[in-house]
């Protein structure tokens, strides 16, 4: 069988740009049915592939025309990859933006080249700007794509590359290295590197496989090489240095890479031996060369002999076809200048200097001069020794320390900082930091200025190594004495900063893995290096599956210290291990501790539309009614509380279950939305959404689940599907989503939950409420001292009474970036959460604006402790409250760290359910409003999770189009580049003006809190006050 792909090398032509997408298309109409992409659990057919490139680029096409260039910022996903084609095929010239990249980059980028479409997950939308493409020499060639230098001072270049020479590499690659219809490539590389387009377009223009990761499977190295393995990954392409942590990090599944293609910066021997003993030796290692500028790489080099204990650099080899190379310069490294018919177009707008890189030489060829450092071996191969000028590269990434420095002047807190390169004993360099703390600020971490870093720079090119001095070395001549500093960087920990114990080193291991930092000390406190509430859940976590030790959350909020949690760990006890047995069948059953404080607390005078969970999910095709069904049921069958109904009798509320099987009568609802345009089936799929999310689910009657199916224009579709709180919780329906789209998307079978089912677990736990929570326990006296003092519940005022008096509305508003910026570095310098200080600052604004002292906030618990939990769908909520007394004595700090304690604490006693506190108070259940408190707040994060980035869309007031039982809930929801707050209300509570008001002394609050001292940083447990300099 010939190998697809070969096609074009066979005639002698390359693709031309007259149709950039001929062989993917003649590749699609051979090989209809292999897959083109995977991604996560979603397959696409070379076949399917094509036909969304053509709709999409009829969809584009209002915006889309020959020579624009739109901006595509995206994740990585089918979706980005199917823009990334269609623009092409419309004539478009794609500029890939990293959704991971600051603001404040991503504007720069927009200034030196203005697209005329911008392309997001949420959004797209026409500029007028002017196209500065339009004036740049094409030399008779296609552009296609705009990547940008790394860009260390904020402005980055652009380089314009064209089509006939990306495709004329990847046509080579492919045919050197035989790449067929049996390969698998993976989609690793950021997007706004131009070794993307590698990834991308060698699998798809071969008949091969193209494997996108989703942010779970690559979020540590380790899970990295396992998704590797599973994927059966043949061909990758990485940096020397990201690819030995890879290597570092293998468990027992080793990928069985066919090629691994190494590039981006120096490979030494020891690299590649340390991952020949990681991958084994049938993966072969390849050495490529060649600067963005010349498009993607220009020397390859196959390697096998060579001496592992040799310093030296491997060579990058010899030139591709078409391309030749010089030197100028003298000594033994001289400036490395490649010459090719195939390089891209430059710089666009480029300075006089950079212009002067690229050299046309009249015959169709380019020369350009690199600034790397060469020389030939003594087998005539290429080596790169070194750089020119101070560029260096790190994790493949060009950097110049030097306007890194410069980036970083705007940190308010620095009096000087410089940004220079160090190995610290090793190959690769490291960009480190050394600056010096203006009067006043002394006390803050070494690493205080990284938050600012992380605003204004990549992420790739922001110093991993931070040191905070009292002045800078200098040498004989008064300057600044580079030598001594990389010595002072290269002392590392003192002994006394060093693991005492194998208890020390783990826990430092695991927190640098969890907060992605570099290796803490064990005198360093964990919220001082960032952690959250949710990162001491994690850590817990590990703590309990690796060591078998169990903490609380007020242990760990109380010893902050990496060693006094170490000596904790230490000192406990090991974890009880709990079995639950399997339950024998009944005809009722008893409800667990959640479900009792659910129905109690939301329904105790009946059944509300409140208790109806909608989860909307999208489909790019038409999934079909019966095999949602199948799903649903084969769901039923392996998840028991989707098998439960409700029977309320005299002596309580009991459960029982309703056989299922592949027979039992399901209905699924379908409408049919597909002859709208896509604004109106929008419109009417918002409005089914409302429809069933206003509807009650009758507790009594199986099922208490309801789906309907939406055909939407372009082939795809829609699954609204709502369920009862009684059995379910947001954990529960995020997995209910991920089984079934596997199912409905691949086929995937409905996995049995692997320890216990939920009736097993409601039992257990029923049973275990006394000696955890019942009288005399710890959690019931804890919350005895809490109320003590006997607590009187404000009630907002009914304005007016009738129909839709509780249904919910929202506003939602952006915390303004200073703000925002302050709340970190305020929570790491006093060693505080961030949660707790929004928490407070609500806790202040409400005490301003009730003119009460006394307030109770209350907050859920995600209550899924037990290992086997994370395989249940049910409902394991637990709701806690905490309690604010505002003492006029008080300062700002000290109400945060007593917030702080009180949000650990009600965590670590969350199985003394709310509505036995509610009784233990005298307090009565109430069909309309909450008993205790009606005001709630939860802490959101969706950084990484897909849906990362904050939708200014989201910002003003919303119908939320159905009733709320709460009178006022606030979401703090944390993205990657903003915080916003959310607040949902009751209709007749509040009107809008009122709201703008409560929000607005929020963050007047939250301001006034983190402007109140100077940040200080303590290893001791007095921390000294300081004042904001002037």
């Amino acid at each position: 069988m010939s190998r697809p792909g070969v096609l074009a090398l066979e005639t002698g032509n390359y693709m031309t740009s007259a149709d950039c997408l001929r062989l993917t298309q003649f590749i699609a109409s051979s090989q209809q049915e292999r897959t083109a992409i995977e991604c996560g659990d979603r397959t696409v057919t070379y076949a399917e592939l094509m036909a969304q490139v053509d709709a999409r680029a009829g969809e584009l096409s209002r915006w889309v025309y020959d020579g624009a260039v739109v901006a595509l910022r995206r994740d990585k996903s089918v979706a980005y990859v199917t823009d990334l084609l269609a623009i092409l095929a419309l004539g478009g010239i794609v500029m890939p933006i990293d959704t991971r990249l600051p603001d404040a980059r991503v504007e720069a980028m927009m200034r030196i080249v203005p697209p005329q479409a911008v392309i997001t997950d949420h959004d797209l939308r026409a500029t007028d700007w002017h196209n500065p493409v339009s004036d740049h020499p094409h030399r008779g060639e296609r552009p296609a794509y705009v990547m940008f230098t790394s860009g260390s001072t904020g402005t980055p270049k652009a380089i314009l590359g064209n089509l006939s020479a990306l495709l004329h590499f990847i046509e080579w690659q492919g045919c050197e290295f035989d790449v067929s219809e049996e390969d698998r490539v993976s989609f690793l590389t950021p997007v706004g590197f131009d070794v993307s387009l590698r990834d991308i377009f060698l699998p798809l223009l071969h008949g091969a496989t193209l494997v996108i990761p989703v942010e779970q499977d690559i979020s540590t190295p380790g899970s990295l090489t396992r998704w590797m393995a599973s994927k059966r990954i043949s061909i990758v392409h990485g940096v020397p240095s990201v690819a030995k942590l890879w290597a570092r990090a293998m468990g027992h599944a080793a990928p069985t890479l066919r090629i691994f293609f190494l590039a981006g910066e120096k490979l030494y021997p020891a690299t590649v031996a340390e991952l020949r003993a990681a991958f084994g030796d049938r993966t072969e290692y390849v050495n490529l060369y060649g600067p963005s500028e010349t498009t993607l790489a220009k020397f390859f080099h196959r390697v096998e002999k060579f001496d592992a204990d040799d310093i030296a650099p491997i060579p990058v080899g010899r030139p591709l076809p078409g391309t030749s190379f010089g030197f100028r310069g003298v000594g033994s490294g001289r400036e490395v200048v490649i010459t090719t018919r195939n390089a891209t177009l430059g710089y666009i707008n480029p300075a006089s200097a950079d212009a002067a890189r690229f050299v046309n030489n009249g015959d169709e060829t380019v020369s350009y001069h690199t600034g790397d450092l060469g020389k030939l071996s003594e087998s005539g191969d290429l080596v790169i020794v070194g750089r020119a000028d101070e560029e260096v590269k790190i994790n493949g990434v060009r950097v110049h320390p030097n306007e890194v420095t410069q980036a970083l002047q705007g940190y308010a807190a620095a009096q000087d900082i410089l940004v220079f390169t160090t190995t610290l004993g090793g190959m690769e360099p490291r960009l480190a930091a050394v600056w010096i703390a203006k009067p006043g600020w002394g006390s803050l971490p070494d690493s205080a200025p990284r938050e600012h870093a992380m605003d204004h720079l990549p992420q790739a090119i922001v110093p991993t190594i931070w040191r905070k001095l009292d002045e800078f070395p200098k040498n004989a001549n008064g300057k600044v004495d580079r030598a001594r500093l990389a010595a002072i960087v290269s002392q590392g920990a003192s002994a006394a900063d060093r693991p005492r114990t194998e208890t020390e080193a783990w826990l430092c291991r695991q927190v640098s893995e969890i907060l992605e930092c570099s290796a803490p000390s064990p005198t360093d406190d964990l919220f001082g290096l960032g952690a959250t509430s949710i990162h001491v859940a994690f850590l817990i976590g590990k703590i309990e599956d690796a060591l078998g030790k169990s903490l609380d959350f007020a242990d760990v909020f109380t010893a902050t210290k990496l060693c006094e949690i170490a000596d904790l760990i230490d000192r406990s006890p090991a974890r009880e291990t709990v079995a639950i047995p399997k339950l024998a069948e009944a005809k009722t059953y008893v409800l667990s501790p959640q479900q009792r404080r659910w129905w109690n607390i939301y329904m105790p005078k009946g059944n509300r539309s409140w208790a109806t969970m909608v989860r909307v999910m999208q489909f790019d095709v038409a999934v079909d009614a019966a095999q949602v069904k199948k799903g649903l049921l084969d769901l039923a069958v392996q998840q028991d509380s989707m098998r439960l109904s409700f029977l309320r009798r005299d002596d309580g509320v009991l459960q029982q279950e309703t056989p299922v099987t592949d027979e039992t009568k399901l209905d699924i609802a379908v409408r049919d939305f597909s002859d709208q345009i896509v604004e109106t089936s929008s419109g009417l799929l918002d409005a089914l959404r409302l429809e069933v999310a206003n509807s009650e689910i009758a507790t009594d009657t199986w099922p208490l689940f309801r789906a309907s199916v939406a055909l939407l224009p372009g082939g795809r579709s829609a699954l609204v599907f709502a369920m009862h709180h009684m059995i379910s919780d947001g954990f529960s329906m995020n997995l209910i989503e991920t089984q079934l789209r596997r199912f409905l998307e691949r086929d995937v079978p409905i996995p049995a939950p692997a320890r216990f089912n939920y009736l097993s677990y409601a039992d257990w736990a029923a049973k275990a409420e006394p000696r955890l929570a019942g009288p005399g326990s710890e959690a019931q006296r804890y919350w005895a001292d809490v109320f003590k003092t006997p607590y009187r519940k404000h009630v907002f005022a009914e304005k007016w009474a009738g129909a839709g008096h509780d249904r919910g509305q929202g506003y939602c508003v952006k915390v303004p970036d200073p703000v925002r910026d302050s709340v970190k570095v305020y929570a790491r310098s006093h060693r505080v959460t961030e949660f707790s200080l929004y928490l407070t600052a609500k806790f202040r604004a409400l005490h301003r604006i009730l003119k009460c002292s006394d307030l109770v906030i209350g907050t859920p618990a995600a209550g899924r402790e037990l290992k086997g939990a994370e395989d249940l769908v049910g409902n394991f909520i637990s709701l806690v409250c905490v309690r604010s007394r505002r003492d006029g004595d008080q300062t700002a700090l000290d109400h945060v760290r007593q917030t702080m304690q009180g949000v650990a604490c009600a965590m670590t006693h969350q199985n003394y359910q709310y509505d036995t506190l509610v009784s233990d108070l005298g307090m009565q259940f109430e069909q309309s409003r909450f008993p205790l408190t009606t005001i709630f707040i939860s802490y959101l994060n969706f950084s990484g999770a897909g849906r990362g980035k904050f939708d200014p869309r989201d910002q003003g007031f919303s119908d939320l189009g159905f009733a709320v039982k709460f009178d006022k809930m606030s979401y703090v929801r944390e993205h990657d580049d903003a915080t916003s707050l959310l607040v949902q209300y009751r209709n007749n509570l509040f009107d809008r003006a009122e709201i703008e008001h409560f929000v607005t002394t929020w963050i007047d609050e939250l301001d006034a809190i983190v402007r109140s001292e100077a940040p200080t940083y303590s290893n001791d447990n007095d921390m000294a006050r300081e004042t904001v300099p002037k």
